[in-house]
């Protein structure tokens, strides 16, 4: 951002706002707050294409949060249909990955 920008910003805002961010900026908050915007814009540019058709996602797509534990993984898709395809996938692949397994594991 330019530093334009921001005087434009603080410029705009009143005392009791100046002295709001003052004290965020102090205790770490505005930082924090910094952080999670960042994190957010940058998992929606990581998610911009459809896993399924490739076409590209927008705001309004459906985001699937999947995988054990340690592991999640996050995808976005640009429609219900190609949703659907892919949990229906997962589906199989999970019934066919317990078909292989020996019985004494199930």
């Amino acid at each position: 951002m330019e530093l334009e920008k921001l005087k434009r910003l603080l410029n705009s805002l009143g005392e009791a706002d100046l002295t709001v961010m003052k004290k965020d900026l102090e205790t770490g908050d505005l930082a924090r707050m910094i952080e999670e915007r960042l994190r957010s814009q940058q998992e929606r540019n990581i998610n911009k294409v459809c896993p399924v058709c490739h076409g590209e996602t927008t705001e309004d797509s459906l985001t699937l949060i999947f995988g054990p534990a340690g592991l999640k993984k996050r995808a976005s898709f640009c429609a219900t249909d190609c949703l659907e395809y892919f949990i229906s996938n997962l589906k199989k692949q999970k019934q066919e990955s317990y078909a292989r397994r020996p019985e004494d594991e199930h």
